[in-house]
C-alpha cells in the first residue's frame, strides 16, 4: 500500500476550521501511487483534506467502507485510466449521489468512455513532473459548473 496521503495539518485545521474533503479514486496499482501522492500534495496546499480509499478502508465489509467514504466526501478526483472496473463502479455510485468530480486520464492511455466525454478531465503524463502539478492546464472535456466554486 502507498504511504499515508495525509500531510502536515494545515493552519486552518489547527484553528478548528473543518476542511472540505476530496476523495482520490484510482486503480489500486503501484503505478498510480505517485499520482495519488501528487494529487494529495496539491489538495493540501489548497486547504482541502485529501482522502484515499487505501487509508479509509478498514476491517469489515469493504464495500460498505468504500461507499461511506464516497458519501462523506465533498468532491472526488477520479483517475479513469484504463476504465478500471472498481473505479468505474465507485464513480457510478458517486455520480448517483451527484458528487462533483474531476476526471484524470494518463496520456498514453487516453481513451475516455463515451458517457464521460462531455465532462471536464485532465490528461496527464506520469513521466513528466509538470504534468502532475496543480498548475497543469486542462487538456480536454467540457466545463462542469459545479466545480467552479
Amino acid at each position: 500500500m502507498p504511504e499515508q496521503l495525509t500531510q502536515s495539518i494545515p493552519e486552518d485545521v489547527a484553528r478548528g476550521k473543518e476542511l472540505p474533503t476530496c476523495l482520490i479514486l484510482a486503480p489500486q496499482e503501484a503505478r498510480f501511487d505517485r499520482v495519488r501522492r501528487t494529487i494529495a500534495d496539491c489538495l493540501v496546499t489548497m486547504s482541502v483534506q485529501p482522502v484515499s480509499l487505501d487509508t479509509q478502508v478498514q476491517r469489515g465489509v469493504i464495500i460498505s467502507n468504500i461507499l461511506r467514504a464516497i458519501e462523506t466526501a465533498d468532491a472526488l478526483i477520479v483517475d479513469i485510466t484504463s476504465a478500471n472496473p472498481n473505479v468505474m463502479y465507485e464513480l457510478g455510485f458517486a455520480h448517483a449521489l451527484r458528487k462533483p468530480a474531476l476526471f484524470l486520464v494518463r496520456r498514453d492511455e487516453a481513451r475516455i468512455p463515451a458517457d464521460l466525454v462531455g465532462y471536464l478531465y485532465y490528461v496527464y503524463d506520469d513521466e513528466d513532473e509538470a504534468g502532475l502539478s496543480k498548475d497543469a492546464p486542462p487538456l480536454g472535456g467540457a466545463d462542469v459548473p459545479e466545480l467552479r466554486q
